[in-house]
């Protein structure tokens, strides 16, 4: 594989991150597509495999599919990184220094009781609470891209905090999430919002697998999940049907093939709600996130 296939922001399953982009207030919607095209061909070369690691290593962590990490060199691996393996098909590479960083300067990731991952980045420390070039640089968390690194080291510290426990419910929770966020990707025709939360997901199923060991007893019900499952399948069911009645941007032809995979991945879901814990966390991941 060639480092042009590690530049890849929203299908596949490995991001490159690019640190903050500020952009004139003064700009226009002409002068905002312009840039955004410049960009997709920037992203679109190739770059130079000459070049050592150290010369094309990211400014900021970088998701790689687990089968190049087997190809990154032994000793950047040893002495300049951590890597962590989140799914089966994600795998961050975290830079040393900046956990060190992290756990120095973000209190939230070493408290005993755990902020939801929202809560967490509204309240972290921002550059002008420190004094350090290097500081400030590192706490520029304001890009929706920078945000993507905070949700990514936040899903790595609580998953140490986790002790890695709960891999079926981390997975299984993962994969609810991603049904949900595709299935809103779909209705909306995309879109960058759905991109983010492909890794932003992570920290919201490390939050869930956290409850689930510390507070599992609350979510323990007597009565069966059955009705109130078929009630929140319904719902989703229904967004679709309405939007193959309504939506006047997509192809007639085009919607056919849209309704039959976004019922597919419904009664995926429907498999994977097993219980009253795995439909609360559907329930709230998908009315708060969409």
């Amino acid at each position: 594989m060639q480092h042009s296939d590690l530049v890849n922001i929203n299908e596949s399953n490995f991001v490159f991150t690019f640190k903050q982009t500020y952009f004139p207030q003064t700009m226009n919607i002409r002068m905002f597509s312009s840039f955004l095209c410049a960009l997709s061909l920037f992203g679109c070369q190739s770059y130079d495999t000459s070049k050592n690691e150290e010369q094309i290593k990211p400014i900021r962590d970088t998701i790689y599919k687990n089968s190049v990490v087997k190809k990154l060199p032994i000793e950047n691996i040893k002495n300049q990184d951590v890597i962590q393996v989140f799914h089966k098909d994600d795998t961050i590479r975290f830079s040393k220094k900046r956990l060190e960083l992290a756990t120095k300067l973000i209190p939230t990731f070493n408290m005993a009781i755990v902020e939801s991952p929202d809560v967490a980045y509204i309240d972290r420390p921002k550059p002008l609470d420190v004094n350090n070039d290097e500081e400030k640089d590192f706490l520029s968390f304001g890009c929706e891209v920078c945000k993507d690194d905070y949700f990514l080291m936040y899903a790595h510290f609580l998953k140490n905090k986790n002790r890695g426990e709960e891999a079926e419910c981390r997975e299984r929770l993962i994969n609810i999430f991603r049904l949900i966020n595709e299935l809103h990707r779909t209705l909306n025709q995309g879109g960058t919002y759905f991109s983010h939360q492909h890794y932003r997901i992570y920290a919201y199923a490390e939050y869930a697998v956290y409850l689930k060991i510390y507070y599992g007893e609350d979510y323990e019900k007597k009565y069966p999940v059955t009705l109130q499952k078929s009630f929140f399948i319904n719902s989703l069911k229904q967004l679709i049907l309405d939007d193959e009645k309504h939506n006047k941007e997509v192809l007639q032809s085009e919607k056919k093939r849209r309704k039959s995979k976004m019922l597919e991945n419904l009664t995926d879901l429907n498999k994977l709600i097993s219980d009253h814990f795995y439909l609360e966390q559907s329930q709230k991941f998908n009315y708060k996130q969409y």
